[in-house]
């Protein structure tokens, strides 16, 4: 009987290591289940601690850009109103000169008749000049005639 309580105090005492064996293993587990956690949660803070600086750089960008388009739009705006106002100037003479042709135009029947007489009298007495040219000397200069 000596021999099998020698035996039962053995297995007991391994019962004992084994048991103490486990909890150890248990509680290191644990605490690498922990440091895993840690690590896991400070790569998502870093995580989004670069993403919020990524979007506030994101953000100051746009602002500049949307910043320096505005000013260019304002730039452009003001190069278009400019070129109305000059092409404006350089037609508003152009209209005025077209009308004053066109008053003429809108003369009435018997004014008509009336420049007419005139304009025929006026060619007959520019023909007699040209005849009195022919029978003078000719220059070398040429000489317009005022109509």
């Amino acid at each position: 009987m000596a021999e099998s309580r020698v035996n039962a105090e053995g297995v007991e005492e391994l019962l004992d290591r084994l048991s103490r064996a486990s909890e150890r293993m248990l509680k290191e587990s644990e605490e690498q289940a922990r440091a895993l956690d840690r690590q896991l949660k400070d790569f998502v803070d870093r995580g989004q601690a670069a993403t919020d600086r990524m979007l506030k750089a994101l953000e100051k960008e746009v602002r500049a850009q949307t910043a320096n388009l505005r000013r260019e739009l304002k730039q452009l705006e003001q190069r278009v109103n400019e070129l109305r106002r000059s092409t404006a100037a350089r037609i508003a003479p152009a209209k005025r000169t077209a009308a004053k042709k066109e008053a003429p135009a809108k003369r009435t029947a018997a004014n008509k008749k009336a420049t007419a007489k005139k304009a025929t009298a006026k060619k007959t007495t520019a023909k007699k000049a040209t005849a009195k040219k022919t029978t003078a000397k000719r220059s070398p200069v040429k000489r317009t005639q005022a109509g």
